[in-house]
């Protein structure tokens, strides 16, 4: 494997991470507000 191929892959990889990290904070935000509300209505945790 050349230096280059490595770097890029390493990117790659990186903005996987990233873009995975982001996505789950936007989901467990989602959940957290849908739990809220759903508390709000209901007056329970469900």
């Amino acid at each position: 494997m050349s230096v280059e191929l490595l770097v890029v892959v390493a990117c790659v990889v990186t903005l996987g991470i990233v873009i995975a990290a982001k996505l789950t904070g936007v989901l467990q935000g989602f959940h957290g507000n849908i739990k809220e509300n759903i508390t709000e209505v209901t007056g329970s945790g469900y």
